[in-house]
């Protein structure tokens, strides 16, 4: 006697030139394969227009795959200091990430010719950061991206007691102690949102909010008319990033739930451009 189980066990059997399958129906060989392939073309369809809608209102990516440039239209490029090709290292899939020597004296990157960009001051508006990181050590401030200066803007920073922090005039979050780990990649995402009556900012690694802040609608970031830092704060050395930094993207909205865990791509992230 067959069994439901059995029968669902049993996906698929061909008698002759007839598929049969787990619902019963009767197909020919050929058929079962164009159905197959429709659904993995709707699969990608659908992957591509989540893609699409994912690169709109970005600001800058900077993939940094042997190379500081901003992939998107916007051209925003990064320059690394000091000027010399020692600053690649193995990095996300496979590829590249920028290598920074604290350990060696002070190296980051900075926005190409210390140039300011209005559009990284956010002030009031939406907006999502996302980084990658991996750290050589974990025992002092280690500056992740920041454009900040007394006046205004906003700095992420990895604390010495493994808490991290975004601060940016009247936002203020501080992590619980995270568990970070030396030999793996993290994800850091900020995220400032609206919908309705609700704004909040929050603060993700590696999939998980680890601090949140709701707002008024008024709260405003203060201008600041330094240029974008990575892995630097000024000329603080002893903030310095101690060691690699990839996938660096900043928009100009606050990314949907869905589009957020997309980012993760399985601990390894995505190729947000093609």
């Amino acid at each position: 006697m067959w069994t439901s189980k059995k029968v669902i066990l049993l996906v698929a059997m061909i008698v002759g030139q007839v598929v049969i399958t787990a619902t019963g129906q009767e197909v020919t060989p050929q058929q079962a394969k164009e159905k197959e392939d429709r659904q993995k073309a709707k699969e990608e369809e659908d992957r591509r227009k989540e893609l699409a809608h994912l690169r709109m209102q970005l600001l800058a990516y900077w993939e940094l795959d042997g190379n500081a440039d901003d992939s998107t239209d916007h051209k925003r490029h990064l320059e690394v200091h000091p000027s010399n090709d020692q600053h690649w290292g193995p990095g996300l899939r496979g590829s590249q990430a920028l290598e920074l020597f604290r350990d060696k004296g002070t190296s980051y990157a900075v926005r190409q010719g210390s140039h300011d960009d209005g559009e990284f001051d956010f002030h009031g508006a939406p907006f999502t950061i996302q980084a990658w990181a991996k750290f050589k050590n974990l025992d002092h401030e280690q500056v992740i991206v920041e454009k900040v200066d007394k006046k205004g803007g906003w700095t992420l920073t990895k604390l010495p007691d493994q808490r991290i922090r975004f601060h940016a005039g009247p936002i203020y979050l501080s992590s619980d102690v995270a568990a970070l780990d030396t030999t793996k990649w993290h994800q850091f995402i900020v995220r400032r949102w609206s919908a309705g009556a609700s704004h909040m900012v929050e603060v993700f690694l590696d999939k998980k909010q680890i601090a949140s802040q709701p707002l008024d609608a008024a709260a405003s970031i203060g201008a600041t008319e330094r240029p974008l830092l990575v892995g630097k704060r000024d000329a603080q050395v002893d903030k310095d990033l101690n060691r690699f930094i990839d996938d660096l993207a900043i928009w100009s909205r606050g990314l949907s739930e869905a589009e957020r865990l997309r980012l993760w791509g399985n601990g390894q992230g995505i190729d947000i451009l093609p």
